[in-house]
């Protein structure tokens, strides 16, 4: 991961609102900023960290109002605002919405939260079948290792329900930018952009394919880069991980060339011998040990799931396709553009 932030960082914007970057650590070795947008009219919280990361959060904005002079506290909040529905940005929701604070994610996520227990069984049931169909050995180790990993959060309405567009506070724009996940946002704060995980400095957010989770994908992330290149210009973009980001445009480039690198290598793989998605991620990141050997495959499937659309791979082992559980074996057929559109 990029390095984190380690204090509060304050930043002015041309609107008259001022940020405040609130590094907290959401899981070991795990930081999320949260961002505090303070305006004379509105008062919002763009992610928040875990449950136990909200003791930390509370440090923080005393750290604001020691250093800065900060007068807003949690309790005079307008909304919290989720970037998306993963557990490091929405985690500690209950605690806010039992002093009541108002909540706020995009309308894909909002059952994330609202049917949690819900979603979390359908996407192991869903993760198990991905991993069968990408070849992988101990689908139940790691499956479990997937469960054992997520906190628990109890169903919680949220109460407000946003869209692309749509207007908060003294008339921030929400972005939807799906890709990393369905129902993720940006917030543009005058010539500040608020992230989330879809653009962040130094490092990529993890994909997934489409077929899994629908919404994401190497296609729609790619998509949702260059919607956010049209947006701008921006002066400065804040990320939910790692430091701030001083030229949006030149990070949107590098992340985009990152991709396309990724897809190259992921079809030059494949023009050997035909492979399967675990020995796709194999050769692109070897053997990581516990959760990344789920994520590298997830990212490794996703690059796989664009390239068989663009049709530069095609499955070799047709025979079995009907089983469910069938592991196709993709060889590289073209060079066709790597870039949906």
């Amino acid at each position: 991961m990029a390095d984190a932030l380690r204090e509060v960082v304050r930043v002015e914007s041309g609107g008259g609102a001022t940020l405040y970057v609130l590094p907290v650590t959401a899981f070991p070795g795990h930081v999320t900023n949260a961002v505090l947008v303070d305006h004379p009219e509105y008062r919002l919280l763009f992610d928040l960290g875990t449950a136990s990361a909200l003791t930390e959060l509370e440090r923080r904005m005393e750290e604001a109002r020691d250093r800065f002079g900060l007068r807003t506290t949690l309790d005079d909040l307008d909304l919290v605002l989720f970037s998306h529905g993963h557990t490091d940005h929405f985690g500690g929701a209950h605690a806010l919405a039992a002093r009541g604070v108002p909540l706020a994610i995009h309308t894909l996520d909002a059952r994330v939260l609202e049917h949690a227990e819900e979603r979390r069984q359908l996407f192991r049931r869903d993760l198990r079948a991905c991993l069968r169909r990408a070849g992988v050995g101990e689908v139940e180790r790691l499956a479990a290792l997937y469960g054992s990993l997520k906190q628990p959060f109890a169903d919680l309405p949220v109460d407000r329900r946003v869209r692309h567009g749509e207007r908060i506070g003294p008339g921030w724009e929400v972005l939807h930018t799906p890709g990393h996940h369905p129902g993720l946002i940006c917030l543009q704060v005058d010539e500040v952009v608020l992230t989330g995980d879809h653009l962040l400095e130094g490092i990529t957010p993890v994909q997934q394919p489409a077929s899994l989770v629908p919404g994401c994908g190497v296609g729609a992330y790619l998509s949702s880069l260059r919607l956010l290149e049209q947006a701008g210009p921006f002066a400065l973009g804040i990320g939910a991980h790692g430091g701030l980001i001083p030229d949006v445009a030149l990070r949107i480039r590098q992340t985009r060339a990152h991709h396309l690198a990724r897809l190259r290598r992921t079809r030059a793989a494949c023009e050997a011998r035909a492979l399967t998605v675990s020995e796709v991620a194999g050769a692109l990141f070897g053997s990581p040990p516990g959760y990344g050997a789920i994520l590298a495959v997830l990212e490794a499937g996703a690059h796989v799931e664009l390239l068989h659309q663009l049709g530069a791979l095609a499955v070799e082992n047709l025979d079995g396709l009907d089983d469910p559980d069938h592991t196709p074996r993709f060889r590289a057929v073209s060079d066709a553009p790597l870039e949906p559109c």
